[in-house]
């Protein structure tokens, strides 16, 4: 069901994706132990990302407007 329901929502344009909205709705609220299951079946396991709080992005590119702000000295 699960695989119908991806299959729908991503070849669909938006006139055509009501029905596997509604089906998609239906499906993940069925309440038994697999509803942590269908739940990472339809929307997919959460990719965790850590970043190390020394590093910041900004450092290492070049800054212009209003990012270079900080650097000014008065």
């Amino acid at each position: 069901m699960a695989k119908h329901i991806l299959k729908g929502t991503n070849k669909s344009n938006a006139e055509e994706i009501g029905p596997f909205l509604e089906l998609m709705k239906q499906y993940l609220t069925i309440d038994d132990e697999y509803s942590g299951l269908r739940m990472e079946w339809i929307f997919g396991v959460a990719d965790l990302v850590v970043k190390n709080p020394s590093y910041q992005m900004r450092n290492s590119l070049p800054q212009v407007g209003v990012a270079t702000a900080d650097g000014v000295s008065s």
